[in-house]
Parts: structure tokens; C-alpha cells; sequence
């Protein structure tokens, strides 16, 4: 049962009666093989839990086959038309990056899945476990939806439960995340709110899943659909999980890689473009450069020689090592080196999840990275291709909860500047100085605004129209893009400023990236929901170009996820983005 407000989203998962579990096991193995117990659980359980049929099928994942998700979905209680499409086009949101597919039919056809409208609140029965319950009964329930519900509640109540359908289990019971839960408050809190008993609260909030149901996946992502807000008095470090209000970004390169479009591949474009406006060809670096799996974050920056140097994130490649880090060089002529893993260089065994870059003095460029549990690092490529020792940048700025997004670019004087948000949605600004010395963090959620309205999902930066200042352009998941100016003197903000308003953006924006162009104008491009690309530029004087789709001008083929965009030569700017196929 699930209960939704404005404020919190507690959902039950609806499990199988136990009799009809050691059968919904089996069929899920048949459906894909990948759901299968995994050998070292195994041997991690006694003798006697071994031969316990039950026990056996609680380590089995319930995953659809990587073909593809087709399913039928009726309805009982014969609600309204209107009220099925809302529901039926909020589930096929899931749609966008990833081969699913759900078809309205009637009841007399045994649809797969089947929606009740009972009070019993909000709940899904777990992936391919939908199909081993009587036809007779519902595997999911709305019961709080009306025709005049706010759209809002539709995005996050049937687009979560939709998640469940497809086999994804509550993002907040991810380890990361539960192990910022203090148990004793969480339990108090869960009381006091809905009466639950310790073993509910235990069992809904505090038990970290099974890691086999999200091994493909690298942050715990307080942002997706399937998390909880978790508030700040539960959580040791006093930072609130906000959760998701709708599928994130990384929701849908979840989503697309474990049931990927037909016909398709992932791909790594690169292009440029010229002063004069116009647009080189792209090229498909993942294949030139032989780049395995899929690119999950990247960034970019210029160092003084014209040679352009990239970071980005592989989800595994050979070394197996899931959320690898790569560095990648565009030199001034044209060519590229080959890519260098620098997990293997920085001996990083755990994943990377999000990357930034920003060219500093002397040739240098310098990275930020989170890991997998959320720590914000740091190093430096000088420019004799020596790389400083990596730090650990969450405890010299004093950070407080998981690292989410950040964005990254120069400062006045060989200084940079890194944005990033944290797990409560707050936005923050660290600046090092060219002497190697980073200043007191800024709150920059509250610098811009007494009335934050947060959330930050992904962040750029860019050099603006004058020496030193720089232009920030970020997006929030409550669908709004925003931006602000820093200026180099006094450090001055010019305040939140509405960009999706100014731009006439109509899709919620999922990935941003940004850099300094010719005549001090400054070049962003935005990935929304729907997988376009868009291309805009911020004029010397301050004004905006209305927003441009690339594939007029770009055979960009598949939905972009992931792209960056990277100051060149004589007026130059260029581009990376990821399609999620």
C-alpha cells in the first residue's frame, strides 16, 4: 500500500503468497536467465537454508527478459476513459530511452497487468511476479487516483508503481542510502506518522536490498522515481533524502540498458561548432575508439595548447569494474588519443557516478568525481601529463550527505569552480584558487534564493561574457531551468533566474552542458525528457537565443542522455552526447 501527499510517498510492496513463490521463481529464470540466484549467495547460506525452497526464492530477481517489456493492462471497477489514458500515458513514459510498451485491453483478455482502484492506497507486485497472480485479482492499485488529480501525482504515484511492474525494486533501501539511517529515530518517526511497528519500519525502511537487483547501476540516486523522501531527522548526517517526482536521468539509462531498443547502440557523437555557425559532421567516437558499455556521465574542458581533455564514465568495460573512469584527448589537430582508465591509475574500486572538469593555469585541467556512495574527489592532469595524487574533496570542503551532480568550469586568475548539488537538493559552490587553496563553501541554494525551490538535478558552468565571470545554468526535477551569473568582482550573483521561462522550454530537462563561445557569448545545450537535444546561446549583452533542436542540423539518431560541451580554437565549440541506445 502506498500513501502519497505532497510531502511523503510510503509505498508497500506487494508481495506473493508463499505458496506461489518457488513457481514465480522459476518463471522468472525462464524469462531471463539473469534472474538466477547468484553463485557466491548461494554458498553464502547453510546447509539446511539450501535445501529451503523458500529461502532460495527470495535471492531471485524478477527482471523481464532484455527483449524487450510488452504488456497488456486493464482496469477494474470500469473507471473513466480520460482517467484510463492519464494512467496508460504515465506508465508508457518509461517509454522514452527504454523497448517498453504497455496496451490497454479488457479484462476478458487476462491482461498482464491489472488495476484496482480500491482504498487500500497505492502499491505494484515485483516484475515478472505479476504474472503469477490469479487472474481474478489486481497487480497494481491506484486507489487515490481521481480524474482531477494533479498531474503532478499522476508523474510520481503511477510512473513509481509502473517502476515496480518493471521490475525495480525502492531506491532508498539501496546500502548508501540506509546506511545514513539512524535506526532508532526511523523507527520513532515511522510511528509516530503511520503507526507502523518496528518490524514494518525494518522492513520498508531500513533493510538494504538485495545489491543483485541494482548491480548495474552506480549512484544510489536520492533523485529517482522509486525512492522515498527520507526526512533529515531520521538521517545521521541531518541531510534529507528529498526523492524523486518523477523518472530521472538515470532512472531512464537504467531503464534502456536493461531492456534496450531493437536495432540500436549506444553511441558517443562528437561535433563542432564553427564560428561562422555552421556544423562539422558527427562522429561516433564509441566505435572509433573501441569505448565498451555505455557512457553514463561526462565532461570536458580546454588547456592552453588547443588540446581538449575529457572524463567519462563507462558502466563496465573490460576490467569489469562497474562505473569505470576514462580520460580522453582531443588534440588540437584533430585526432584523439586512446582512452586512459584512470580507475586503474587511481586504484578506484568502487564505482564513479558523476564527473565535472574545469581548465585551469598553466595548462592544467582539473576533475571532480563522485563515487558510488556519493564522496566528491579530486585531482589534477598538469600539463606535462603528470596527474596530482586524487584527494578526498567531501572532507576539505566539509561536506555534508551524498554528492548528486556537479558541473564544473574556470575562474579570474587561474581559479576554478566546481557547483554540485547534494542528496537534499541543496546546491552548493567551491572555488580553488591557483595557489591550491579551495575557499569556505558556499551555499549557493541560499545565496540565490531565501525561498529555495531545489531539487537540483544537473548543473553546468561556463566562462561568461567577461574575464572572470562565469554563467551557471541548472535544472531541478520539479521541471523548472534555471540560471545565474557570477561576477568576478566581489563574487557578486545576479540571483535565480527563470531560464525554462525566458527559453519557452516545455520539456523537463534531464542533462546540461555548457562553454564559452566567440564575442563573449556563451553556448548551452539541454537533453529533455523526450530525448532531444537542444542548442541555445546567452549573447554578450544577456540575451538568449531561442533554443534550436540539433537533429535540424544533426542526424542525431536515438534519445540523448548524456552530453557536454567544451570551449575550442577561433570561436570553436564542441560537443559530446550519448544516446542511451
Amino acid at each position: 500500500m502506498c500513501d502519497s501527499s505532497d510531502d511523503s510517498f510510503i509505498c508497500y510492496i506487494k508481495e506473493l503468497p508463499p505458496e506461489l513463490q518457488a513457481e514465480a521463481a522459476a518463471r522468472a529464470i525462464e524469462i531471463n536467465p539473469e534472474n538466477a540466484p547468484k553463485s557466491h549467495h548461494l554458498l553464502n547460506l547453510s546447509t539446511q537454508e539450501q535445501s529451503n525452497n523458500l529461502k532460495l526464492t527470495q535471492l531471485y530477481a524478477k527482471r523481464w527478459s532484455r527483449k524487450g517489456v510488452n504488456l497488456t493492462v486493464g482496469f477494474f471497477g470500469n473507471p473513466p476513459a480520460e482517467l484510463r489514458a492519464r494512467i496508460m500515458s504515465h506508465m508508457n513514459a518509461w517509454n522514452v530511452s527504454a523497448n517498453i510498451l504497455f496496451t490497454e485491453t479488457e479484462l476478458a483478455n487476462n491482461p498482464q497487468v491489472r488495476i484496482s482502484f480500491d482504498n487500500s492506497g497505492y502499491w505494484s507486485v515485483i516484475g515478472t511476479d505479476i504474472l503469477s497472480v490469479p487472474q481474478d485479482k489486481a497487480t497494481m492499485n491506484l486507489g487515490g487516483l481521481q480524474v482531477d488529480t494533479p498531474d503532478r501525482e499522476f508523474r510520481r504515484v503511477v510512473r513509481h508503481e509502473t517502476g515496480h511492474t518493471l521490475g525495480f525494486m525502492h531506491e532508498h533501501q539501496r546500502p548508501e542510502i540506509t546506511a545514513h539511517i539512524d535506526s532508532d529515530k526511523a523507527i520513532a518517526h515511522y510511528k509516530a506518522i503511520y503507526n507502523w511497528s518496528p518490524e514494518v519500519t525494518r522492513a520498508t525502511i531500513l533493510s538494504p536490498i538485495n545489491p543483485d537487483y541494482t548491480n548495474q547501476t552506480i549512484l544510489a540516486d536520492p533523485n529517482s522515481v522509486m525512492s522515498y523522501p527520507l526526512p533529515a531527522s531520521i538521517m545521521k548526517d541531518g541531510i534529507a533524502i528529498e526523492a524523486g517526482r518523477d523518472i530521472s536521468a538515470s532512472d531512464m539509462a537504467f531503464a534502456a540498458i536493461l531492456y534496450a531498443k531493437p536495432n540500436t547502440t549506444g553511441r558517443l557523437m562528437h561535433t563542432v561548432r564553427n564560428a561562422d555557425g555552421s556544423w562539422q559532421p558527427m562522429v561516433d567516437l564509441k566505435a572509433a575508439l573501441n569505448i565498451m558499455g555505455p557512457i553514463m556521465s561526462i565532461a570536458g574542458a580546454s588547456n592552453d595548447n588547443g588540446d581538449t581533455h575529457f572524463v567519462f564514465v563507462t558502466l563496465w568495460a573490460d576490467s569489469g569494474i562497474p562505473g569505470e573512469l576514462w580520460h580522453l584527448i582531443r588534440h588540437s589537430d584533430g585526432s584523439w588519443s586512446q582512452p586512459e582508465s584512470l580507475s586503474r591509475v587511481f586504484n578506484i574500486t568502487i564505482g564513479v557516478s558523476a564527473v565535472a572538469a574545469a581548465a585551469g593555469a598553466n595548462g592544467s585541467v582539473h576533475y571532480a568525481f563522485t563515487t558510488s556512495d556519493g564522496l566528491l574527489k579530486y585531482t589534477v592532469r598538469e600539463s606535462s601529463g603528470r596527474w596530482q595524487p586524487m584527494i578526498d574533496l567531501h572532507t576539505e570542503l566539509k561536506v555534508k550527505g551524498m554528492v548528486v551532480a556537479l558541473g564544473g568550469t574556470n575562474g579570474a586568475n587561474g581559479a576554478v569552480q566546481f557547483a554540485f548539488t547534494t542528496s537534499d537538493g541543496k546546491l552548493w559552490h567551491a572555488i580553488r584558487n591557483s595557489d591550491g587553496n579551495w575557499r569556505p563553501l558556499l551555499k549557493l541554494s541560499t545565496e540565490l534564493s531565501p525561498v529555495w525551490t531545489g531539487d537540483v538535478v544537473t548543473i553546468a558552468g561556463a566562462a561568461g561574457p567577461y574575464i572572470g565571470d562565469t554563467v551557471f545554468v541548472f535544472a531541478t526535477r520539479r521541471a523548472r531551468l534555471w540560471h545565474s551569473v557570477r561576477h568576478r568582482n566581489g563574487g557578486k550573483w545576479t540571483g535565480l533566474n527563470d531560464l525554462g521561462k525566458g527559453l519557452n522550454m516545455e520539456k523537463r530537462v534531464v542533462a546540461v552542458g555548457g562553454c564559452a563561445g566567440a564575442e563573449g557569448q556563451t553556448h548551452f545545450v539541454l537533453a529533455t525528457e523526450d530525448g532531444k537535444v537542444w542548442h541555445t546561446i546567452r549573447y554578450f549583452e544577456g540575451g538568449w537565443q531561442p533554443p534550436v533542436p540539433l537533429d535540424w542540423v544533426l542526424p542525431i539518431e536515438g534519445a540523448v542522455s548524456i552530453l557536454a560541451a567544451v570551449h575550442g580554437g577561433n570561436g570553436e565549440t564542441l560537443y559530446v552526447m550519448s544516446t542511451y541506445q
